[in-house]
């Protein structure tokens, strides 16, 4: 009886296993289960760097007679950024996650850069982000007979990456 048992319950398990959709891989990584025939899906094709960019500058710390204004300490809101998406984009979690980062979530990350005010001036640091930008390209795909049919349909985005901050000083007297 529980040999019985135990084969009922392993065929059951393989039938289960055939059964279920097969995985779409990309990259040697799992990217989701498979619809069903007749549905379609978009897969990332390209990513390519097509230059850099910079956001508006900020204001920093500030220093006066040969004291050091400096950014390393700095926290809250102004240090915060988000990587940005744009163009014509399906899914930005699958977009996101082929960078590693989520669109449109808050990131925070310091500087270490200072600078020292020259006696009788006063200095204020100021910075601004600095952005990757890169062109993706999207394909779109059909399923029939249970495989993934490549079609000639793509559209493009741009994605900004956050890489670090750009850093300057100015005098302000």
């Amino acid at each position: 009886m529980k040999r019985s048992l135990k084969v009922l319950s392993m065929l059951l398990f393989i039938i289960l296993l055939i059964s279920n959709n097969s995985l779409v891989y990309a990259d040697d990584e799992v990217i989701f289960r498979a619809p069903s025939d007749g549905a379609t899906f978009w897969q990332v094709e390209s990513k390519t760097l097509v230059g850099t960019s910079y956001g508006s500058y900020r204001n920093g710390p500030q220093a006066s007679n040969g004291i050091t204004a400096s950014m390393s300490k700095m926290t809250g809101t102004s240090i915060q950024y988000q990587h940005v998406l744009s163009g014509n984009y399906g899914d930005k979690l699958k977009i996101g996650n082929s960078f590693g980062v989520t669109f449109g979530k808050n990131y925070s990350q310091t500087s270490s850069f200072s600078h020292t005010a020259p006696k009788n001036r006063t200095i204020r640091l100021r910075y601004r982000p600095y952005y990757n930008k890169y062109k993706v390209v999207e394909r779109q795909y059909t399923r029939l007979d249970g495989k993934s049919i490549k079609t000639n349909t793509t559209r493009t985005s741009y994605a900004e990456i956050f890489q670090n901050w750009d850093c300057t000083w100015i005098y302000i007297n």
